[in-house]
């Protein structure tokens, strides 16, 4: 609604928020229509009266007024040619009891809009300082209530949310907060999770109670505090132990800014990267990255107190019950979850598993734990998938010991798949990842060179090489390149293990410039013909660019989301800015700009030494060209 819409008629009846109780915590847009209202109908047992004041509106208190008498007063007052608010406190989206009202009033031919306010819940959050969103302890929020009175869903009841392990806000339910506690602590929260809880946030008489779900209860009973109150739980709530954001890390890029370089050379990089690895890697390369939403099942009574141990200590993971058999439970739990943790005998995991593998790039890691924690087995994904990490922690949790197999772990060697993933490499053939890994295994060191001149961080068996001819990897945006050694004579087998391992980077950036409705097969047979052409691997494309005009070209779309790769737009203002491209006549009368590929191409690239390395190539109603981005691409 713009400003003097309240001005040309009755409008709508506002369902506004007054905020937790602070008068300056309301919006401009709510202290607005307060200030311009014939009527506000306001919810008195909440509603902080400072707001009313010096008001002219005729206003009432809704607090001993049923539905009926709310909705007869403002539906009265609205066919009179009156400004209606109804003033409800926090945000009126949450526990508002809006619907109801806005329902009648609809019934009644009479339109209705919300004003957002500030919610109890950040306020409260931001009464104990707390950020309710923590790097590495919590991205989730619930917001929820405890049945009481007002009953609520079985499968939204405290201990049903609490195995998620997620921050928590819950309104309405400290007068029943031994209760909440003790279906908190049933759902797989442990004793020890920080809660606090904040009377009537952001007014004069706030108070705050901080604690653990051990003692939270106890000292809430003590203060008094009965009614009127939010409780916070999570790991959030006390977060002094938290990762920090990457968002100002200064070697983290996003739109707006680029990360430092300063960052590698620090670190001791060279020309060719540095040579540890230990940010991602352990002292020998072996992942220590864990999967980010673990499902943990059990079977047996000792089981699932392990699981809700493990529950406590793993962050993202969360307890599936296997009530209609273990079998069904991983199926519904396969493509939902990174990994899968099982409490119970490996054989009954093996035998549920089986048909559901399909690729290790893209399968859950498996772990298989004795009901005892004695033993953690990763019988999946490994590697990519996380599961030998995964393991380890279960075993440093339970006090038991990770049976790992993986031959490079077990030899202390890098986990090549994890080390390309880590890095973005692709292979130029998957087929020779493994024999590649194998021989690390057996040798105990590879080299590895780069076309590009620097190396992605190097653990200590990977060691660069000045000579194509000498490596084992090669790292390459090119195709068609020779992956035998020189000289390579034998069998297939032997010329197998010989293979070098083609590795490609993500540092070209194509320009796509195509006509009106170009179907997306035209557009991929022309990018894919003009790499083949130019000898370029797909596989090193990070991203695709174009003119804005053609946001909205479903082919050029669809190719894009397909082909897994990002897809920017520039204006045509931003293109004419790129020096040194030959123009088109045509182009510029079609586009207001000269050209749009290559310099669409050098844009997407985002730095000033990026070239462009495939100069426009045309082929029916499509144009492409690419660049080579010549900074290391890690950062």
């Amino acid at each position: 609604m713009k400003g003097d819409d309240m001005k040309k008629g009755p409008g709508p009846i506002y369902f506004a928020g007054a905020g937790p109780g602070d008068p300056e915590l309301v919006t401009l847009k709510t202290r607005r229509l307060l200030d311009e209202a014939d009527l506000i109908v306001y919810a008195g047992s909440l509603v902080n009266p400072a707001l009313l004041d010096g008001l002219e509106a005729e206003i009432h208190d809704s607090s001993s007024m049923d539905l009926d008498e709310i909705t007869g007063l403002m539906a009265s007052a609205w066919r009179a040619g009156k400004r209606v608010v109804r003033l409800h406190t926090g945000d009126p989206t949450i526990y508002g009891a809006v619907r109801e009202q806005m329902d009648r009033l609809h019934a009644l031919g009479i339109p209705c809009a919300i004003v957002p306010g500030v919610s109890s819940a950040t306020a409260a959050a931001a009464a104990i300082g707390a950020e309710l969103t923590v790097p590495g302890l919590s991205q989730t929020v619930i917001l929820t209530r405890r049945a009481g009175r007002t009953p609520v869903p079985e499968r939204e009841s405290l201990s049903a949310l609490a195995a998620h392990q997620a921050t928590m806000c819950i309104f309405l339910s400290v007068s029943m907060i031994q209760e909440t506690v003790d279906e908190l602590l049933a759902g797989g929260y442990q004793e020890d999770t920080p809660a606090a809880v904040v009377e009537k946030a952001t007014w004069p008489e706030e108070r705050v109670i901080r604690g653990t779900l051990s003692d939270i209860a106890e000292k809430v009973k003590r203060a008094g505090i009965k009614k009127t109150a939010m409780i916070l739980v999570g790991r959030a709530v006390d977060a002094k132990d938290a990762h920090a954001s990457r968002l100002y890390d200064p070697s983290f890029s996003h739109g707006f800014r680029k990360g430092r370089k300063e960052a590698l050379r620090q670190a001791g990089a060279g020309p060719e990267g540095p040579k540890s690895a230990e940010p991602a890697f352990g002292r020998h390369g072996r992942s220590r990255k864990l999967p980010e939403k673990t499902a943990i099942l059990a079977i047996t009574k000792q089981g699932k107190r392990l699981a809700a141990v493990l529950a406590g200590k793993l962050q993202g993971s969360h307890i599936v019950e296997a009530n209609s058999g273990i079998k069904e439970a991983i199926e519904r739990a396969w493509n939902r979850y990174d990994a899968l943790v099982c409490i119970m005998a490996a054989g009954i995991v093996v035998r549920a598993v089986k048909d559901l593998c399909q690729d290790k790039g893209r399968d859950p890691a498996v772990v298989v734990v004795s009901q005892d924690g004695a033993f953690a087995l990763p019988i999946l994904s490994g590697h990519i998938g996380g599961a030998n990490a995964l393991a380890v922690r279960i075993a440093e949790i339970t006090g038991g010991q990770a049976a790992i197999t993986t031959a490079s772990d077990v030899a202390g060697r890098t986990a090549i798949d994890l080390w390309m993933d880590r890095f973005g490499l692709k292979p130029g053939r998957k087929d020779l990842v493994a024999p590649v890994m194998k021989r690390l295994v057996e040798k105990g060191s590879l080299k590895v060179f780069s076309e590009l001149s620097i190396l992605p961080p190097l653990p200590e068996d990977l060691i660069s090489c000045s000579s194509m001819d000498e490596a084992d990897m090669i790292i390459s945006w090119r195709s068609g390149l020779s992956l035998q050694s020189p000289g390579q004579k034998g069998s297939a087998s032997e010329a197998e293990k010989a293979c070098r391992l083609l590795l490609h980077p993500p540092v070209l950036y194509v320009g796509i410039g195509c006509n009106r409705q170009t179907p997306k097969e035209a557009i991929e047979e022309c990018v894919r013909q003009a790499f083949k052409e130019a000898g370029l691997s797909m596989k090193s494309i990070c991203r695709a660019a174009s003119i804005d005009l053609k946001k909205d070209e479903e082919g050029l779309l669809q190719f894009c989301e397909e082909a897994g790769i990002e897809l920017v737009f520039f204006s045509a203002r931003e293109l004419n800015r790129v020096p040194g491209i030959k123009g088109s006549k045509a182009v510029m009368r079609a586009t207001g700009t000269r050209a749009v590929c290559e310099p669409a191409a050098l844009l997407a690239a985002g730095e000033e030494n990026a070239r462009i390395i495939m100069e426009k190539r045309i082929c029916r109603d499509v144009t492409v060209a690419a660049a080579l981005a010549c900074s290391p691409w890690w950062e």
